[in-house]
């Protein structure tokens, strides 16, 4: 029906069938309607996990769409809720959508938080940042005072010369993503060429203007 369903999807967002809810959930992250995030954000919070881990699907599809900015800010507002499986899916949405500024907000969950929620941030944590820290406050906040002032890119940037080649090749994914690399960059190849290969993806992207 295309953007006709539209209304109507939002609607069953609210129906008291998760499956009801679910199904829309996914229906809605397809259409792609900036109207619909708000009503999205909402269902990342739903007490059923199926519903919330669709509702985070289908705004992690989009991202990037200037329309997403409002997300992440009431989701930053879930994750200090104090109820953990708010804190929870709030986390893995954040997560998902690589909201760079909810880092300190979610090494806050490191430090106050029982063991789910502190899982969901640490992992949240991972996937913005690219480090794997654990569930350490301690380790993160280090890890922050240090990188506070860089941008995402640069995190990224540096994720290319890990020794983790989990850690390499979501880094080349994600750049790669965002423009075509400027150098050939295999996973794979031998540190001294990936070292090469990133120093110079590291310049092209500080001239490109381009931001994560």
């Amino acid at each position: 029906l295309g953007p006709a369903a539209v209304p109507a999807m939002v609607d069953v967002l609210r129906d008291r069938d998760p499956v009801r809810r679910r199904i829309a959930a996914t229906v809605l992250g397809a259409a792609g309607d900036p109207s619909t995030f708000p009503a999205l954000a909402e269902r990342v919070l739903d007490p059923d996990p199926r519903v919330a881990g669709a509702a985070i699907a289908a705004l992690a599809a989009h991202r990037r769409h200037p329309e997403m900015r409002a997300v992440p800010e009431k989701l930053r507002r879930a994750l200090l809720s104090g109820v953990a499986a708010r804190t929870t899916f709030a986390a893995r949405a954040l997560g998902a959508l690589r909201d760079a500024e909810s880092v300190p907000l979610l090494v806050q969950v490191l430090e106050s938080s029982e063991r789910e929620p502190a899982e969901a941030a640490a992992a949240a944590l991972a996937e913005i940042t690219l480090q794997r820290l654990g569930t350490d406050p301690r380790r993160w906040l280090a890890w922050w005072k240090q990188n506070r002032g860089r941008g995402r890119a640069e995190w990224l940037l540096s994720g290319l010369t890990s020794a983790e080649r989990e850690v390499r090749a979501a880094a080349a994914e994600e750049l790669a993503r965002a423009a075509p690399p400027p150098v050939t960059y295999e996973v794979d190849a031998p540190a001294p060429e990936r070292e090469a290969a990133a120093r110079l993806w590291a310049g092209w992207w500080a001239r490109s203007g381009l931001v994560l």
